[in-house]
């Protein structure tokens, strides 16, 4: 090993041992095995040949008879969650419907070798080009068994060599076939596979408790401030005064008005800020970015921040500091409440033109403002007011934000906000510990006791 290396750097291989590709990570020595358990090629295990999904553009799903479109970025790790918003598609053919056990393999991209099964109890569905589906014939397998053994660290080392190291990375059909798949009894794999599926339940329902404590928030604040926990988005009968009117004629435009005179314009408690930065200008400075698509859907933080070269982005973006609420304005990322604080910021921290930054003013505190903008009525006001051609493009706009209207916001209310937030925020992220720790076990436990750890 090089020092402080963290995989090794030279080794000796024979010639007669090269396969069909000249890669070092390809080539690298395999780890030592239980030598009592046998192991067999994936594609020996098929029902028939794998086979890869329909290349169509995902459109929105409107009617429950329509197929759900399963897409590499639909699933995690740890399979589909369970308020997920499935997109569709025109049109399908039936042998991209997916059946009951059937595992797909993403094949290129950054997430390349992750796995989702599918289960019948999701409905129709269809799957996506960039995933490749293996059908386990279960007189040779249990099919639960070998999606839990993708979920392993040898599995993931297996991926490491085998994606191409140029160019997107990549593990096509005829790779994936030769995955040697550890092979234990029947009675071993079933066992191992009800083990890990308990597991799964119990870090489900935990992650459900601490997800419950997070969307309680909206009911808190709401009645708090005197808003409805739900708009009548349905309605089609409704007067406003004149003066609410803002130049649109459109019902949709005033469906979320509320009729309480107690406001205040957005504008009262914070500015947008407009000016952006070329990253041209920043040349090899180190930023940090935050991008729309990596947050997730009602997020509770920022989880994941880029660290980068300013060089090898392309475009400009806000420059954000610490305090700033980062409300994400194209409509359907505002459906899907992606609005978060920036909490820390360490270098230059650059965020997407597709948010509104909003800087609050010293009467607002960031966190407050934020927990009423994820408000379920706040939600479809802001949705009421995009404008654009398709729903997938309607874009709220800077002024449209700064004149929105919300109650009147006292510092003691917003401080009975914070506080309320900072105790569930706390439960919860504890259910959260504790669930990512249990699975961590789980998933060691199911590993060890194939390689004979």
């Amino acid at each position: 090993m090089t020092p402080a290396a963290d995989e090794l750097c030279v080794f000796a291989v024979k010639s007669g041992e090269i396969g069909k590709r000249f890669d070092v990570r390809y080539n690298l020595p395999k780890p030592i095995e239980n030598e009592t358990i046998g192991s067999v090629s994936l594609g020996s295990l098929c029902l028939r040949e794998a086979d890869y999904g329909i290349s169509a553009t995902a459109i929105e799903r409107t009617d429950k008879s329509q197929p759900k479109y399963i897409r590499i970025t639909d699933f995690s790790d740890n399979g589909i969650e369970e308020k997920h918003t499935f997109t569709t598609v025109a049109d399908y053919l039936p042998k991209h419907v997916l059946n009951d056990n059937d595992i797909l393999f993403a094949r290129s991209g950054a997430t390349v070798g992750k796995t989702y099964q599918h289960k019948k109890t999701l409905g129709l569905a269809v799957f996506a080009g960039y995933c490749i589906r293996f059908v386990i014939d279960p007189t040779k397998a249990i099919p639960e068994y070998v999606y839990w053994y993708t979920k392993t660290q040898k599995y993931a080392e297996w991926v490491r060599k085998s994606q191409r190291p140029s160019g997107q990375p990549n593990i096509n059909k005829e790779e994936y076939k030769s995955l040697e798949v550890v092979l234990p009894s029947r009675e071993t794999q079933t066992r191992l596979a009800t083990e890990m599926s308990i597991a799964l339940k119990k870090y489900n329902e935990k992650l459900c408790k601490a997800d419950e404590l997070l969307e309680g928030i909206d009911g808190f604040v709401s009645e708090l401030i005197g808003l409805p926990s739900k708009n009548k988005v349905n309605k089609i009968c409704f007067a406003i005064k004149y003066k609410n009117l803002d130049g649109v004629i459109s019902a949709k435009r005033y469906q979320s008005v509320s009729i309480n005179e107690n406001m205040a314009k957005i504008i009262s408690y914070c500015n947008i800020i407009e000016n952006k930065v070329n990253v041209k200008n920043l040349n090899e400075e180190i930023v940090d970015w935050i991008r729309i698509d990596d947050l997730s859907n009602k997020p509770w933080e920022i989880g994941e921040v880029r660290t980068l070269f300013a060089s090898e982005m392309e475009g400009s973006f806000f420059v954000v500091e610490t305090g700033d609420v980062l409300v994400a304005r194209l409509g359907p990322t505002i459906l899907n409440q992606k609005v978060v604080v920036v909490n820390e910021t360490y270098r230059r921290t650059l965020a997407s033109a597709e948010f509104l930054v909003l800087r609050c003013k010293e009467n607002c505190s960031p966190t407050a403002l934020m927990w009423v903008i994820r408000t379920t009525y706040f939600k479809e006001l802001m949705y009421s007011k995009t404008r654009g051609s398709t729903p997938s493009r309607y874009r709220l706009n800077r002024e449209d934000m700064l004149n929105l209207k919300l109650p009147f916001l006292s510092t003691e209310t917003q401080n009975f906000i914070v506080c309320e937030v900072k105790k569930r925020r706390e439960k919860a992220l504890t259910l959260k510990h504790e669930a990512e720790t249990e699975w961590a076990n789980a998933k060691e436990r199911f590993e060890k006791e194939l390689l004979g750890g």
